[in-house]
């Protein structure tokens, strides 16, 4: 699951990105990580678009 603090992050890099700010500066205006994004966008193209990968539990 998408920690709340990191869907915000994510949400505001792409809103950033579509206002006309280079990847780099968005990155740079949100303080967060080029490498921790790339990381972000590598694991969504090798699940293919997101997914919920939780376990699924026994209870409930």
């Amino acid at each position: 699951m998408i920690e709340p603090h990191d869907r915000r992050l994510a949400l505001g890099l792409r809103e950033a990105i579509g206002a006309g700010a280079s990847y780099k500066k968005a990155c740079e205006i949100l303080d967060v990580d080029e490498c921790t994004v790339r990381r972000w966008r590598q694991q969504l193209r090798a699940a293919d678009g997101l997914e919920d990968r939780r376990r699924e539990s026994g209870g409930a």
